[in-house]
């Protein structure tokens, strides 16, 4: 297992990188493959700050999902760039789930909060980004806008908590089936 990404020098074309389930704390490291990453795959390690993204300017998918991050000031880091964000199963997903508000609802302030950091995105965890939630980050509000629809991730779309971290592959995008009950 990966503790660390400085060996990537020798790869100066990456275009996705996996680096799921590693034993990864953090992201730096990234800079010789920065200018061409359009995909890094970080689930199930255990980071917690994301400072180190900034140079991947081409990123468009970054999944990390299962992970330690605990602060939306976190997400600063991302680059503009990105498209398609993972961060179900983070303690700031659960931390929603803890505030009885279900963090895979359209509209809800989980994903509100994600958007007022990072406002070009078009999925959140698997779902497209709704034009109400987009509205509400725009407008600096959290919470369900008006109008805003409820939905949310289909019951049994997600792995199992059966396979646990000895699944792999895409179905490390989509979130624990309990985190929308």
């Amino acid at each position: 297992m990966l503790r660390s990404v400085h060996l990537l020098t020798l790869a100066l074309r990456l275009e996705i990188l996996s680096l799921a389930r590693n034993l990864l704390v953090g992201v730096a490291g990234l800079d010789a493959v920065a200018g061409t990453l359009q995909q890094l795959w970080l689930s199930y390690n255990g980071i917690i700050k994301l400072s180190g993204l900034e140079c991947c300017t081409q990123l468009r998918v970054l999944y990390l999902a299962n992970n330690l991050i605990k602060d939306y000031k976190e997400l600063e880091c991302v680059p503009s760039s990105v498209e398609e964000l993972s961060l179900f199963g983070n303690p700031l997903f659960d931390a929603s789930k803890a505030e009885g508000a279900n963090p895979a609802t359209v509209g809800s302030p989980y994903r509100v909060e994600i958007l007022k950091r990072l406002p070009a995105l078009k999925k959140i965890d698997g779902v497209i980004v709704d034009p109400d939630e987009r509205e509400a980050a725009r407008l600096g509000s959290a919470g369900r806008s008006a109008g805003s629809s409820t939905k949310a991730f289909v019951q049994g779309s997600a792995p199992s908590t059966a396979q646990g971290k000895s699944g792999g592959g895409l179905d490390d995008t989509l979130p624990p089936a309990e985190a929308v009950a």
